[in-house]
């Protein structure tokens, strides 16, 4: 049996990592603890923010100084921070929505062993995992790569005898992080704990919405399976049960897809402009910064085209199986039926031409189509700034 929480245990163990249980898509904490690692991580969200502030106010600072090369770099991990801001920040204040969702979502999830099997969710369980887990990796290769200074002051000691303390990130602090060696130690700590923070909070929102995404296309492509096989019998009012217990379904199943448009407005919107602006700068960083950075940066655009991708992935599939229930209303054999049989069945192909999507605020439906036209978007953006670079 797969439970529903199944298909969000990534990104909730995740988020229990950094001291938010996940709500509603996972457990709250208890009692005792569950003020202090909300404090936690409300905290945790300041620390981010007043990074993206820094990291602002340094970007404009290069642009004074017509540093471009560095300009766009730090513009880049800009858009990242904020991008991550933006969608955590949608989700927090959204959970009022995001429960009604879930709790929606909960109800039309198969609970026996026998429906769970005609509904093929171990298969569609195991594409969500197939596809998620890559995503998680790169999403918290932070983790790895913030290790690179320490290795190279190790690497410096073991050759040269002596330690140069180098941190990732050149930020303002209110101390001298090179003054001792207690001050090092705290801020390399201090930055290798918002890496892992950064890592979780950029990619989570996704994780739950992919979650949330192949539930919604399981249940499409159970209905149009289900129509598709079904012979309408003698016994005209059994017909009529059937198609009556179908379009609640599909009515259900449609409902939810349109509080997934609601309560992700800001992530997908958030996901796919951002997104597109950082693949074009961080490709030009590629181009000309040292061996240092080759690393966070094919980590960073990893998880911008993993976070497109996956988007238009999961709602190509849900249009075309959304799709597909029009075309297994007209190829079953409806003609053997009576005639309230045949109008309850024109009926639902009509209402089925209305499609599930998933739409980005102000963009067409994220599908394949979608995915293309903001590579290519990118693409010129990324030829625009290197002539300007090169002029």
């Amino acid at each position: 049996m797969i439970l529903f929480s199944d298909f969000f245990r990534i990104p909730v163990f995740l988020y229990r990592l950094v001291g938010s249980s996940g709500e509603p898509f996972g457990e709250p904490f208890k009692k005792p603890y569950q003020i202090v690692l909300r404090t936690f991580f409300f905290v945790e969200i300041m620390l981010y923010s007043c990074d993206g502030y820094l990291t602002t106010s340094f970007t404009i600072h290069n642009l004074y100084e017509k540093d471009f090369i560095t300009f766009l770099l730090y513009i880049a991990f800009t858009f990242f921070v904020f991008n991550a801001f933006f969608k955590e920040t949608a989700y927090l204040m959204n959970s009022k929505n995001m429960a009604i969702l879930r709790n929606k979502l909960e109800n039309i999830y198969p609970k026996q062993k026998d429906t769970q099997v005609a509904m093929k969710t171990e298969k569609y369980f195991r594409k969500l995992k197939k596809r998620i887990k890559p995503f998680a990796l790169f999403t918290n290769s932070s983790i790895i790569w913030i290790l690179l200074p320490l290795s190279i002051s190790l690497s410096n000691f073991l050759i040269k005898g002596h330690i140069d303390m180098q941190l990732k990130y050149s930020l303002s602090y209110p101390w001298d992080p090179h003054s001792s060696k207690i001050n090092f130690i705290l801020t390399y700590l201090i930055q290798a704990w918002e890496s892992v923070f950064s890592g979780v909070i950029i990619g989570n929102v996704e994780m739950l919405l992919f979650g949330v995404l192949t539930q919604c296309w399981m249940h499409l492509d159970f209905i149009s399976r289900r129509i598709e096989s079904f012979r309408p019998s003698c016994v005209e009012d059994n017909d009529i049960q059937f198609i009556i217990s179908i379009v609640k379904h599909h009515k259900k199943t449609l409902d939810v897809i349109r509080n997934v448009n609601q309560c992700f407005a800001v992530p997908i919107l958030s996901n796919v402009v951002l997104s597109s602006v950082c693949l074009a700068t961080f490709a030009i960083q590629l181009l000309v910064l040292d061996f240092k950075m080759i690393l966070p940066l094919i980590s960073c655009l990893g998880i911008f085209v993993g976070q497109l991708w996956l988007l238009c992935y999961f709602g190509n599939e849900i249009y075309e199986s959304s799709e597909r229930i029009s075309s297994a209303c007209y190829n079953h054999p409806w003609y053997i039926a009576g005639p309230r049989y045949r109008k309850c069945i024109l009926i639902l192909m009509i209402r089925s031409q209305k499609t599930g999507v998933i739409r980005p605020l102000t963009f067409e439906p994220a599908n394949r189509e979608l995915f293309m036209s903001l590579v290519v978007n990118s693409y010129r953006l990324y030829c625009a700034l290197s002539n300007f670079l090169d002029q």
